[in-house]
């Protein structure tokens, strides 16, 4: 069985954050309670869940390019509009 160091150096590998992995090791080797434990696995569920319902829906991905492009589309027409009202006034100034 694996001690509490090596799960804490496992978990923190893994990505985990510091303050979590040492309340799991902790809980795992018995220093403290498993109720640490549960509150961590949790935590870590619903940010799980967060990340996968972000990445496996399409529908709001989908609309935010959309949302960009159009805003990509307006701001170009804006650069352009600009650009065309300075060469107006440059070649006005210049006849």
């Amino acid at each position: 069985m694996a001690t509490s160091g090596d799960l804490f150096s496992a978990l923190r590998k893994q990505g985990l954050r510091k303050k979590a992995a040492r309340a799991v090791a902790e809980a795992h080797s018995g220093k403290k309670p498993t109720a640490a434990a549960r509150d961590v696995l949790a935590d870590l569920e619903k940010a799980g869940d967060a990340i996968r319902r972000h990445v496996t829906t399409p529908d709001g991905r989908r609309r935010a390019a959309k949302k960009a492009a159009a805003t990509r589309k307006r701001k170009a027409q804006a650069r352009s509009d600009a650009s065309r009202r300075g060469a107006r006034k440059h070649k006005a100034r210049s006849v």
